[in-house]
């Protein structure tokens, strides 16, 4: 099964493998803080970085994408023990393209997942680059 919203409830949820994506709320820094939980009482939390630069980039090598929806999700986050990184990181994605397309976001945008590799500094001249390219030659066409 699969991430289903419930947008009367409010809740992003996998009722046949036991997960629950909560959004924790954020701050002026961009910084969106997530948990998914799983029936076990197991939790990850990850978070996500609204970047202007790398957002206005996507768009742009993007252009026939519609209402583009990109989350940056910052290289220190969990993972479930059983999933490893790879299941881990899947899951994320589930759970985020479920929950763009409820609670207040429109329904008909075009979800994007980045994840930033570890050794990223947003310190040098378009640190964006490598993950667009990277990202771009893996998906070529999909938007």
């Amino acid at each position: 099964m699969a991430f289903v919203a419930d947008s009367s409830a409010g809740r992003t949820v996998d009722h046949e493998r036991g997960y629950e994506l909560f959004a924790e709320g954020g701050g002026p820094d961009g910084i969106e803080y997530w948990k998914i939980t799983r029936a076990d009482g197991q939790a990850i939390h990850f978070s996500t970085a609204w970047e202007p630069a790398f957002v206005e980039e996507c768009i742009r090598r993007n252009p026939a994408a519609h209402k583009l929806a990109i989350y940056l999700i910052r290289c220190l986050r969990g993972q479930f023990s059983g999933l490893g990184r790879t299941g881990s990181d899947f899951l994320i994605v589930e759970a985020l393209r479920t929950f763009q397309g409820f609670h207040g976001k429109p329904g008909d945008s075009d979800v994007v997942v980045f994840f930033e590799p570890a050794d990223l500094s947003k310190s040098v001249p378009n640190w964006w680059a490598p993950i667009l390219d990277s990202w771009q030659t893996a998906h070529t066409g999909e938007l």
